[in-house]
């Protein structure tokens, strides 16, 4: 419960925003635990070797050892023997780059599965199932202190006036925004669903802020757009990994 307890401060601390003080290496080294298991990290690192056993499995992918004189394995076990958990194991040198040989190996097998997963044409596929969703939007927004100052700024915006001009009239900024619909705030998302070019948003309250928006741009998905496709690949990783375990992974707790 202490190192609980001394977790849960460190997190209060850096959510406000305390001041970062020195410590030794052995002080990490006392709090790694209650930080590995209560933050993720161990789930986390056990998902990742069991989506790799399992892909090997499935895919009668060799996974062989690779040789402890590969240069990328020394590189890899000098790097975790400079780590904070690495220079407090007890694992000989000979041991650790073993194992890190073998991860190495699983790793490389499981690009294959990856690739098949998240191809060209899953992509490509993922973009049009998304193509609401994941329409990027540029717009000229303008934050203004009372719904009907909001109100009279979108009635001048819908007629056509330039909102540089609009937001100088009521004494606030024009906002460059750019947004993805699925990533917008709930009051934004609706208002701009069926939003073209031109288009007036709003307003809707934001806080103690009443927003306008005028639509300077919209662009459907393409395959053109890098952020978009990393996260599309994401996206057909999680669910290929949630085939790949069903059925096949069981998780023992101890009380």
């Amino acid at each position: 419960m202490r190192d609980i307890n001394a977790l849960a401060a460190r997190a209060a601390v850096r959510r406000l925003g305390g001041t970062p003080e020195a410590i030794t290496a052995a002080e990490v080294a006392a709090a790694l635990p209650a930080e590995a298991i209560c933050t993720g990290v161990v789930s986390e690192l056990g998902w990742w070797l069991a989506d790799r056993l399992l892909s090997a499995k499935a895919t009668a992918a060799s996974a062989e050892p690779i040789s402890l004189d590969d240069a990328r394995i020394q590189r890899l076990t000098l790097a975790e023997a400079r780590t904070v958990a690495g220079a407090i194991s007890r694992e000989s040198g000979l041991d650790r780059a073993r194992r890190l040989a073998w991860l190495a190996a699983l790793d490389d097998a499981h690009r294959p599965w990856e690739a098949s997963v998240a191809d060209t044409p899953a992509l490509a596929r993922r973009l049009r199932e998304r193509e609401l969703d994941w329409c990027r939007f540029e717009l000229d927004e303008l934050q203004l202190a009372s719904h009907g100052a909001a109100a009279e700024a979108a009635r001048q915006l819908a007629e056509g006036a330039d909102p540089g001009q609009v937001a100088a009239a009521a004494g606030v900024p024009v906002t460059d925004r750019h947004v993805v619909l699925a990533d917008a705030a709930p009051p934004l998302a609706r208002a701009l669903v069926g939003a073209v070019m031109g288009d007036v948003a709003g307003p809707w309250s934001d806080g103690g802020e009443h927003v306008v928006a005028r639509v300077r741009e919209r662009h459907a998905p393409d395959d053109a757009d890098q952020q978009l496709l990393a996260r599309a690949r994401a996206e057909l990783l999680a669910e290929g990994a949630e085939r790949l375990r069903a059925g096949k992974v069981t998780w023992h707790d101890r009380a």
